[in-house]
């Protein structure tokens, strides 16, 4: 037996949990975190759950409801509590932090970020495959995912566009461990690089726009991975296109490949600014 397993406390049965447990345990709460409410709107839905074991149709109905703005004066007396966010994706985990800094109740936070690509900014207010925001009655009211400190916000040439943002949400050593193995998955940048010429040559307007992420696209001929493709930024998905010149550019693979890798060597500097963001705010709020 190793000399830290002979010294960790005995482990506490399970009758002595029950013992020490809380007399209100645990509830779960079903609903829809705008990012652009107040603490006070989150905090109030909390006070009402949606139970799990109603059907579709009046979950989806309650869900709905959960978003509508909620009175601060119908608040309710809650005890201090930790945020948790694991898969906070796009604007959720900025929502956390300003909830952190800003609710009285809040005493923690634990957030594990993800799909920088969708945050909100000032260029793009409603990124691919994200639900609009609330409605704000004075526009300059609105708060964005990114930037979120106002030191940031005020530095020249912080912009970061919806391609920069979505290779920080790549790990480099699982793309690594692609490369030497040659996975089929490394066709997908391919497909993409394919896809994008094809909607510049269906609408010359549509460049660099963001394309929802198509399940086990490698695993798909490109024309159907075109076919949904297209159906997600709004094109005919049986738009005519070029097959032949199609082939063409998808035996181009290494070189788009090789133009990735590069690409991805600068993910975590990306990341590094999108997160160094959020301390400065924190910072900016008194943490």
């Amino acid at each position: 037996m190793l000399k830290k397993e002979r010294i960790r406390p005995t482990k506490i049965s399970a009758c002595d949990i029950t013992s020490i447990a809380s007399s209100r345990p645990p509830r779960h709460v079903l609903a829809c975190v705008d990012p652009q409410a107040s603490w006070e709107e989150f905090i109030n839905q909390l006070s009402d759950p949606v139970e799990t074991s109603t059907g579709p149709q009046e979950l989806e109905s309650s869900l709905a409801a959960s978003c509508q703005s909620v009175s601060s004066s119908d608040q309710h007396h809650w005890n201090n509590f930790i945020l948790t966010g694991l898969h906070a994706c796009g604007d959720l985990s900025v929502a956390m932090l300003r909830h952190f800094a800003r609710c009285p109740n809040v005493v923690g936070i634990t957030s594990v970020a993800c799909c920088y690509m969708k945050l909100t900014t000032c260029e793009v207010p409603q990124p691919p495959g994200v639900l609009a925001p609330s409605p704000r009655s004075d526009p300059h009211l609105q708060q964005y995912g990114y930037p979120v400190s106002s030191w940031l916000s005020g530095v020249p040439g912080h912009k970061l566009s919806y391609k920069s943002r979505e290779v920080a949400c790549h790990a480099i050593e699982d793309y690594i461990e692609r490369l030497k193995g040659e996975s089929d998955i490394l066709r997908v940048h391919c497909y993409r690089a394919v896809l994008e010429t094809v909607i510049r040559g269906i609408d010359p307007n549509l460049k660099r726009i963001g394309v929802q992420t198509i399940k086990n696209a490698h695993k798909l001929p490109f024309r159907e991975y075109a076919k949904q493709g297209l159906q997600r930024v709004g094109l005919v998905p049986d738009t005519p296109i070029d097959h032949t010149l199609v082939e063409d550019m998808l035996a181009q693979q290494q070189k788009v490949v090789a133009f990735f890798s590069l690409a991805l060597l600068l993910a975590p500097l990306v990341e590094t600014l999108i997160l160094l963001d959020r301390m400065i705010f924190l910072q900016e709020q008194g943490w």
